[in-house]
């Protein structure tokens, strides 16, 4: 099979590195296909592009690296929901903070492990709305598209939100909205920039939210242990009026909506299949530090 292409790095750098031609530029002849499982999507693109009388080209750059992959990856887990939200979740009761993490936890582990297979065999533009398309059905991937659109403009606005209530704490005479504004202003600049350049933006971004979190874990231990604050508390709370289910079981449903907020994220490893260097092996790397 002959495929014209105008250039034979296009399909050599979108990762598939099991291919072995003799040829290069125009008139490229694909002579042998490896075994690792993934000669069925280039096939397929192939076909595809084919079909159209056009070239195969990539749309996006594929310029993340190993390590801009897997700490977007944990960065992603790691927001406002975590870091603000835990509060609202404890109010029903540690009982029933615990029983809705954990089954969320449970789903968000089926789900990246099915994500990241998926995502490492077709590092395509779209990641799961694309999959949603080509194996269920094209209005299941108009609806996912649109859904994760709303999603994601609603948590913006949240995390918006949720930058201005620490500062405007040490700074009440601004105005609330200008700090919300102002990270719109810095989130618009960081997606304009170079691939490169957002993955280390996103890099540095998760290293501080991942140290953050590690403190407040040692912190947290030591307060309860009586190590600082002079009370030993441990399981107190367990036992503290209500508790562990200050709600009862409406409780535990409403710290369902907190828990899935709190983990969403972890899919952009999926997102990012599409542009980082080597998705054969960096996608299957960060699926494991997610899960």
């Amino acid at each position: 099979m002959v495929v014209n292409l105008s250039r034979y790095g296009s399909l050599r750098h979108s990762g598939y590195d099991d291919i072995d031609s003799g040829k290069t530029g125009q008139g490229l002849e694909v002579e042998e296909l490896g075994t690792t499982g993934y000669n069925t999507p280039i096939v397929e693109e192939v076909s595809l592009e084919i079909e159209r009388g056009g070239e195969l080209k990539t749309e996006l750059v594929r310029g993340l690296s190993q390590r801009c992959v897997s700490f977007i990856a944990l960065g992603g887990v790691i927001g406002s929901g975590l870091f603000i939200g835990t509060g609202t979740a404890l109010s029903a009761g540690p009982g029933s903070a615990l029983i809705a993490y954990s089954i969320v936890s449970v789903i968000i582990y089926f789900t990246m492990t099915s994500l990241g297979e998926l995502a490492t065999y077709l590092p395509i533009p779209g990641s799961f709305n694309a999959y949603g398309t080509r194996f269920v059905d094209p209005a299941f991937g108009f609806a996912l598209s649109w859904n994760y659109w709303l999603n994601w403009v609603s948590t913006v606005a949240y995390e918006a939100g949720a930058v201005a209530i620490p500062i405007s704490y040490w700074l009440p005479q601004v105005n609330f909205a200008v700090w919300g504004i102002s990270l719109m202003a810095i989130v618009v600049t960081i997606n304009c920039i170079t691939v490169r350049g957002y993955g280390e933006a996103e890099f540095w971004f998760a290293l501080i939210k991942i140290i953050a979190i590690c403190m407040f874990i040692i912190v947290g231990i030591a307060v309860a242990a009586g190590g600082l604050g002079g009370h030993h508390y441990g399981f107190e709370m367990w036992r503290y009026k209500k508790a562990p289910f200050v709600s009862g079981f409406g409780g535990v449903l409403n710290t369902f909506i907190q828990a899935g907020f709190s983990m969403q994220g972890s899919e952009l490893v999926g997102v990012v299949a599409a542009e980082s260097q080597r998705p054969a092996k960096l996608i299957p790397r960060a699926t494991r530090q997610i899960v």
